[in-house]
């Protein structure tokens, strides 16, 4: 892809559907090359970011990360000591602080693996910019035979905050979590990985009293536990840091050309995905007489609830509005010098102000600015396409690759397994015996007299020719008619079928709940779920 062209390529993701299977685009033993041609694209790009070369700016911003996430990671987990020779080089992936699926959290074991075979630092940037919309989890219930689902919360339900600013509302929920997790499945699974993991999420708990950053470190610390080399951090430290305020002075600064081609790029994936919504991937950036949307969030610490970022242009700097219809609670400085844009960025958060990127800047950052190599999800992935394209347009730089990967774990619970294909039989069948139910009463066994006559006159009609519309449209309803007439003689049979029809639904919908992929992956048994994603981030041929 050229970086004048930049088109968008249709990219088919999809979650594997089978049981332990994996996706990975492109194949695990590809990506190490693809680690490598990413660094050397970059040391040989001609763009400059915040005045400096994109190598310059790229190093800077990896070491002021790096130095971060080894001081937030080593204030709850052991770090070993690194080998001298390891590089400033980082391979990087992210996600919400959630108690998410497994084919989620295989993201940070491929990361660790990949960064020993590529002699780099992996981090997972923890996405606390997010809203927490559920404090609550699905659980099964009941038996393998007769199974049910729970939500079973683990804090109190509040207004959608950022993880960044919400808190742990009901302790008394929060430590008894575990044990009503395990009561509610102790039918289905003995031993599930909850029972290790909360007593680390309790003691982060009472140490930070942040629900979002609680979650991240108990799962951070049995990572740790299961021998995976990863550090971790925050997006809102990133935000906080100088090098993220010198990016964002390069998006402002040239706001309008950012909005243009951020909208733009948008309208060419939604043509090429046959999307008709105005919000898929993400909404456009709007303008509304003097103010411009800006790609980054905005709250108070007084008060986080999360709004669009606006600016307005005066003729010595930028007005900082919280929401395109809000109030204005900062005005700047135009300079070009990015180092005084820090500045006065930084002075804001001293002010309570939180400013932190949306979906598509964050992801815009780490590529092109922060990793070596970056490791998506499906749905990250597909919004990425957006993001190679603006990367390409406004910053000028041809995108680095990044790995896809993803996996489907079921819950192991021994049950009798229904299928769709079952239910498909059946219905089959029930269509067949209203429409040929002569097929069903062709057998050894005799047939009555007056189903046989019945049959006899179905046959005549069929192997009548009809021409005229008025003639098929006769021998139609005729043939119809004495289908109908020989429904009493396969009555016992469409009962049989009736109760088989209730039996496999039934069977197909317990199928469907205690194999559905989407289980947080505290429900598994901690043992079987080390060894799954263990081998399933395994390099192999």
């Amino acid at each position: 892809m050229t970086v004048v062209d930049a088109p968008l390529d249709y990219r088919r993701l999809r979650a594997p559907a089978e049981n332990r299977a994996t996706l990975f685009v492109p194949p695990l033993n590809a990506c190490n090359a693809l680690f490598q041609a990413n660094r050397q694209r970059r040391l040989a790009s001609t763009a400059q970011v915040a005045g400096q070369t994109l190598a310059e700016f790229s190093r800077s911003a990896q070491r002021e990360l790096l130095e971060l996430a080894l001081r937030y990671t080593s204030g709850y987990v052991d770090i070993p000591e690194p080998p001298p020779t390891r590089e400033l080089a980082l391979i990087l992936t992210g996600h919400q602080p959630q108690l998410f699926h497994p084919g989620v959290w295989l993201k940070n074991f491929v990361a660790s693996n990949l960064a020993r075979q590529a002699n780099a630092w992996a981090i997972n940037l923890i996405i606390d910019s997010d809203t927490i919309r559920s404090a609550a989890i699905r659980v099964p219930s009941g038996t393998a035979a007769e199974p049910g689902l729970q939500l079973v919360p683990f804090d109190e339900t509040t207004d959608e905050v950022p993880f960044e600013e919400r808190t742990v509302r009901d302790f008394g929920s929060w430590a008894t979590f575990s044990c009503r997790v395990r009561q509610t499945m102790a039918q289905m699974l003995a031993h599930p990985l909850i029972a290790e993991f909360w007593p680390f999420a309790t003691a982060a708990a009472r140490e930070t009293n942040r629900l979002g950053q609680s979650l991240a470190r108990a799962r951070h610390q049995t990572e740790a536990a299961w021998g995976l080399e990863t550090l971790e951090l925050p997006l809102s430290s990133v935000a906080k840091g100088r090098c993220f305020a010198r990016f964002a002075w390069q998006i402002l600064q040239r706001l309008p050309d950012f909005q243009r081609i951020h909208n733009e790029s948008l309208r060419e994936y939604r043509r090429l995905h046959r999307l008709r919504g105005a919000t898929h991937p993400v909404p456009d950036l709007v303008a509304a007489e003097s103010r411009l949307e800006t790609p980054f969030w905005v709250w108070n610490c007084g008060s986080p609830l999360r709004r669009r970022l606006a600016l307005e242009s005066t003729k010595n700097g930028w007005r900082f509005y919280d929401g395109m219809d809000g109030n204005r609670f900062a005005s700047i400085r135009r300079t070009s010098d990015p180092e005084a844009f820090a500045d006065q960025w930084q002075d804001l958060a001293r002010d309570g102000w939180r400013i932190r990127p949306r979906a598509l800047i964050t992801t815009l950052y780490a590529r092109s600015c922060l990793g070596d190599l970056f490791i998506h999800g499906i749905g990250g992935a597909k919004y990425d396409q957006v993001t190679d394209r603006i990367m390409a347009l406004f910053l000028g730089i041809a995108p680095p690759g990044y790995l896809v990967t993803t996996a489907t774990a079921q819950l192991p619970i021994s049950a009798r397994d229904t299928r769709g294909e079952d239910v498909r039989r059946v219905e089959r069948d029930l269509r067949d015996l209203r429409w040929v139910p002569e097929s069903y009463l062709s057998g050894t066994e005799p047939v009555a007299a007056e189903a046989q006559r019945l049959i006899e006159q179905k046959q005549q009609w069929i192997r009548r020719a009809a021409v005229a519309s008025a003639e098929r449209k006769r021998r139609c309803l005729a043939i119809r008619d004495l289908s109908a007439q020989l429904q009493p003689f396969v009555a016992d049979r469409r009962h049989a079928l009736c109760l088989e029809h209730e039996r496999v639904v039934a069977g197909a919908a317990r199928t469907r709940l205690l194999r559905g992929r989407e289980f947080a992956f505290p429900l598994f048994p901690g043992d079987f779920l080390r060894s799954l994603l263990l081998e399933l981030s395994a390099d192999r041929p």
